[in-house]
């Protein structure tokens, strides 16, 4: 990497690499010429892409940019249209354009985001890695279930469970004393629900 940052702006070239959910590959530049560096052949702003947006922020810290361009030959609307570009990997480099046996220097990766199109230009937002953060990916998990007895996603037969009884005195506003006696362990109504069937408390 020292090498690449003792770079003169004038040796140095951006490289865009896309590939596809496909799988296919595509290369774009800022440079003025075309690139091929490890069997990408990487495509000039005129050819492709306007990569002005990625060029201002090409550091270690690469998030959120757009790049635009018109459609080509190379990026064509029916491939826009069925959406094969969105959600595409893509990884920027930093090279010497004039000795690429130097490497390269990772300036940023992440994803495209939705391509959009007009019919003559496209427009598509770059999404680095930490926008993943932001994703809900699956339900929060808690110390407790967050499911409420017997519906859908709790999928415990409630009806099985309960238990019919009389409220033979009350002690305070939430307790009372059952005239049964009604045999089970002393935390199996913990999270249970009550139903009054009779009385002022009738639901």
């Amino acid at each position: 990497m020292q090498a690449h940052l003792a770079l003169p702006s004038s040796k140095s070239a951006v490289l865009v690499k896309i590939t596809r959910p496909d799988g296919e590959i595509f290369g774009f530049t800022q440079h003025d010429r075309r690139i091929v560096y490890n069997n990408v052949t990487y495509l000039t702003g005129d050819e492709s892409a306007d990569l002005s947006d990625l060029e201002h922020t090409s550091n270690l810290d690469v998030d959120n940019a757009e790049v635009s361009g018109a459609l080509n030959d190379t990026i064509l609307e029916d491939p826009v249209e069925a959406g094969l570009w969105s959600a595409s990997r893509i990884d920027i480099y930093r090279v010497n354009w004039s000795d690429l046996a130097l490497g390269h220097e990772v300036l940023g990766s992440g994803e495209l985001g939705e391509v959009k199109h007009d019919g003559r230009r496209y427009n598509v937002e770059f999404m680095g890695r930490t926008h993943k953060l932001g994703r809900i990916v699956t339900r929060a998990y808690l110390p407790s279930c967050d499911a409420d007895l017997g519906d859908a996603r709790c999928g415990v037969d409630r009806d099985a469970l309960a238990l019919n009884g009389t409220v033979a005195s009350t002690t305070s506003a939430r307790q009372f004393t059952d005239a049964g006696s009604i045999a089970v362990a002393s935390d199996y109504f913990t999270y249970g629900k009550v139903r009054w069937l009779t009385g002022a408390n009738i639901n």
